[in-house]
């Protein structure tokens, strides 16, 4: 539970977001952005920047972190590699 104020940015974002994009790599997504963006403007940000990486095969995502060395996950061993996958995101702005 958290106290939500005039200003505040929610984001939720589907696995293709947050197994390519880290929490800082979103926060710098939206803090990129000045108080009169809108809310689908940060989203489409956010999605656009998790296709590039999920396609990127040398970049290290929260999911090829955690995927490294595991049974079964290969091509992630070098601890590198986007996840390609569906990719949502809602972008709230709270007044």
């Amino acid at each position: 539970q958290a106290e939500i104020f005039p200003g505040d940015i929610i984001v939720a974002g589907s696995d293709g977001v947050f197994d390519n994009l880290s929490d800082a790599d979103v926060c710098d997504i939206v803090g990129s952005f000045g108080p009169k963006a809108k809310a689908a403007q940060i989203a489409k940000k956010i999605v656009d920047k998790s296709r590039v990486v999920s396609l990127d095969t040398s970049a290290v995502t929260p999911y090829s972190t955690v995927a490294r060395g595991r049974s079964g996950y290969d091509q992630y061993k070098s601890g590198r590699g986007g996840k390609v996958d569906d990719v949502s995101c809602v972008v709230v702005k709270a007044s």
